[in-house]
């Protein structure tokens, strides 16, 4: 059995877009019956109060619950006890839009099935959020980094946020954006918050 290892230290990015770049290097392992040795996801410090962090994701997924197409897969958390000789090793390079889907490498593996539960403490964290929360609308408004187009300054303008929202029936809304927008004052309450 061969095992796969990959430097993805070019790649900086949110946790769902490293989850993204997790599932391609699983499928394509699944693919060519090797076993992934777990590498290193560099987390983008902007959405982790200004920390960039590294990661091989055991703090968010729970390994020991990953199916690939109906079967047990496994994954290896480092190659400390593994022979040179068996790894197959991909060295660092730049990938567009640090997604590994855009490489001709990673191409044509939309048949592979994948299933996992994320950490319990994950979990138990998101539900106290949740909790906290209780019944809200949350809108991402996303300007800066990859959306260029002419129309953003429409779709994100506040009054296209107010119509979005009238849509819904919620007592209390977030909008969550990495740029200073202009929120209408009958949306501001003693308990905004302003990140």
């Amino acid at each position: 059995m061969k095992y796969f290892s990959i430097d993805l230290s070019t790649i900086c990015a949110g946790l769902s877009h490293q989850v993204e770049n997790l599932r391609i290097l699983i499928k394509y392992c699944y693919k060519h019956k090797y076993i992934l040795i777990l590498p290193q996801f560099k987390l983008y410090g902007f959405h982790n109060n200004g920390k960039e962090i590294i990661t091989n994701l055991s703090n968010y997924i729970d390994f020991k619950t990953l199916i690939v197409n109906n079967e047990i897969f496994e994954v290896v958390m480092d190659s400390d006890n593994i022979d040179n000789k068996d790894i197959i090793y991909i060295e660092a390079k730049k990938y567009r839009e640090e997604l590994l889907y855009n490489d001709d490498m990673f191409k044509n593996l939309d048949l592979v099935s994948i299933k996992f539960s994320y950490n319990e403490t994950i979990l138990i964290i998101s539900k106290q959020i949740s909790k906290l929360l209780g019944n809200y609308l949350c809108i991402h408004v996303r300007r800066t980094d990859r959306i260029t187009t002419e129309q953003i300054n429409i779709d994100t303008s506040p009054n296209n946020i107010l119509e979005k929202i009238k849509k819904y029936d919620y007592k209390n809304v977030y909008i969550m954006t990495n740029e200073e927008i202009s929120v209408p004052k009958n949306l501001i309450n003693p308990y905004t918050l302003v990140l």
